[in-house]
């Protein structure tokens, strides 16, 4: 009788062991099931970032939570397709195409702004002002006609690193700086005759220059 019942804690141990272990696998085995099931029903979707596409898995509901979930914040004129309200769908392809970034330096102003325009003037529209005829502009310092079609975009592509992350993360397009100077309007008394020019010079004698007036010795400016 004693071996007997010296042998029945040792039975009892084993039988709890094995019963905590039929649990923990049961429970593995729940959160594994759980976790494939979260991963079926996630849709496939190919986005497409300035020509760069990625494969995304995803159970957002809208193309706007989608893009939140990416990091895409998209500007005002940015073009996104379908809309940020259109619903997810399977196998569905998302473009965003960004406006090319602006700086203005123009009438004591620093703005930052994004842009479809092909030309300076256009530019400037989108941006809310008005470029006057004889008005000067500088594109990233160069003299640009205000009708002349800008430069081809620039692009920086980052170094490579362990992570990759999405395609677009890599690459950062360079603002196009536009700086403006706004022509003034000056009054010539010449012999007789009185005329206005609009200058952008900063001194009397360039805009006296460019206006094509010709200073003889014995001339007073004043």
């Amino acid at each position: 009788m004693a071996s007997v019942l010296a042998d029945r804690p040792v039975a009892s141990h084993k039988a709890g062991l094995n019963s905590r272990l039929y649990t923990a696998g049961a429970l593995l085995l729940g959160v594994l099931g759980l976790w494939a099931l979260y991963w079926l029903a996630a849709r496939p979707v190919y986005v497409q970032v300035d020509g760069m596409e990625e494969t995304i898995y995803t159970h957002r509901a809208t193309v706007r939570d989608l893009l939140l979930d990416l990091g895409i914040q998209p500007a005002e004129r940015d073009r996104v397709a379908p809309g940020l309200e259109s619903a997810v769908e399977r196998d569905m392809t998302l473009t965003v195409e960004r406006a090319r970034p602006v700086r203005i330096l123009a009438d004591g102003r620093d703005s930052q702004v994004s842009s479809w325009g092909l030309t300076p003037r256009q530019l400037l529209t989108d941006a809310g002002m008005v470029l006057d005829t004889y008005d000067e502009v500088l594109l990233n310092g160069s003299a640009w006609g205000a009708d002349q079609p800008l430069p081809a975009v620039t692009v920086q592509q980052s170094a490579p690193t362990y992570d990759r992350g999405f395609a677009w993360e890599s690459v950062r397009t360079e603002p196009l700086q536009v700086r403006i100077y706004r022509s003034v309007p000056v009054v010539v008394h010449e012999d007789d005759l009185t005329y206005t020019i609009d200058t952008t010079a900063q001194t009397v004698g360039e805009a006296l220059r460019r206006s094509g007036v010709i200073l003889y010795l014995g001339d007073r400016v004043q």
